[in-house]
């Protein structure tokens, strides 16, 4: 295996721990990863892959890093708060997501610690937007401005989550957890399932991966998991065969309205997981990925693990008065009532 290079982010490997409440209200046994521990700056498995997209010659020095994602996007805050301790800030695409609990918190951060913040109408329309901003940065044909893909799912960055998927393996060879039957984790970019897929399948780990999809069909669908999977393969000088040792399930049934809109599931699997575990989720990935375990840990029974992607609460001492301003009018567009993300 050959790695891009990478920097230092993460605090690895993240923790692993069986989950009391849950597995007596569930009646099975399941296990947690904690990359929501795997930064004291900003965990999640955001940071996995900003260790190797971040260290691509010449990004921290170019005159504007630009990536994109929601009002309340994880993957814009990750990034701030990774830029921030290199002394840099990013130029931020943001686009509207339902005003759910945490959005407010993160956007306020995004907004702070942003050289510069994009208003942006729609998901579909992030690929222009990014392009024309760069295309603004170009001075006689020379890049100025430099591109961190939305939610940092690129070849390199995916390398991050194959490392992951073999660090489990790793922990299940030393007996800190039983080999799980099935493994689920939320899909945005998808990303984090196909590094997963690859690294899980080459540490040797026969299992199910069961994405649970929180983007709509469009955004998210086999062929582009497939077309991921042979790209981080290619990164990490790995056979994508390694791979098929892994079932992938791409699970639809706790998408609800839609992109970063919470439904009944994911609010009760939000409060289940509190209140029985103390562990905090939140409703546009994690706890749709555990409302799809929920719904399925009855006719598994071998261990279930639960991914937890999740970084963790914004900080709030980032966040500067009147961070509002720096959106200009379009902080209520930016922030959506449930039933009003459409695509």
């Amino acid at each position: 295996m050959k790695l891009p290079p990478r920097l230092s982010l993460a605090d690895l490997p993240s923790p692993v721990g069986r989950l009391e409440g849950l597995s007596r209200h569930a009646g099975a046994e399941l296990w947690v990863k904690r990359d929501d521990r795997a930064s004291a700056v900003y965990g999640g498995s955001k940071v996995r892959k900003l260790e190797f997209v971040l260290a691509r010659p010449g990004l921290l020095e170019a005159g504007c890093i630009a990536s994109a994602g929601a009002a309340g996007s994880h993957h814009l805050l990750a990034l701030a708060l990774h830029l921030e301790r290199l002394g840099r800030r990013p130029c931020s695409v943001v686009v509207p997501q339902a005003a759910g609990p945490g959005v407010l918190a993160n956007l306020a951060v995004i907004a702070s610690l942003s050289e510069r913040l994009i208003p942006c109408p729609s998901r579909v329309a992030v690929p222009l937007a990014l392009a024309l901003h760069l295309a603004r940065h170009r001075d006689g044909g020379r890049a100025r401005a430099a591109l961190v893909e939305p939610g940092a799912t690129a070849p390199d960055g995916m390398a991050g989550m194959v490392l992951a998927g073999l660090e489990l393996a790793e922990q299940v060879h030393e007996g800190l957890l039983p080999a799980p039957g099935t493994v689920v984790v939320a899909g945005g970019t998808g990303g984090v399932a196909a590094g997963l897929a690859l690294g899980l399948g080459h540490g040797g780990l026969v299992c199910r991966l069961r994405v649970a999809a929180a983007v709509e069909r469009w955004a998210l669908g086999r062929t582009r998991l497939s077309w991921l999977v042979a790209r981080a393969a290619r990164a990490v000088g790995m056979d994508r065969d390694a791979a098929r040792r892994v079932e992938v399930v791409l699970d639809r049934g706790a998408l609800g309205p839609g992109y970063g809109a919470a439904n009944a599931e994911s609010r009760l699997a939000l409060d289940l997981a509190r209140d029985l575990d103390g562990l905090d989720l939140e409703t546009t990935y994690t706890a749709k990925a555990l409302a799809a375990l929920l719904a399925h840990a009855g006719s598994d029974p071998q261990p279930i693990l639960l991914w937890n992607t999740h970084g963790g609460p914004a900080p709030g001492d980032r966040a500067i008065p009147g961070w509002e301003r720096r959106l200009g009018g379009a902080l209520g567009p930016l922030l959506r009532t449930a039933t009003a993300v459409k695509v």
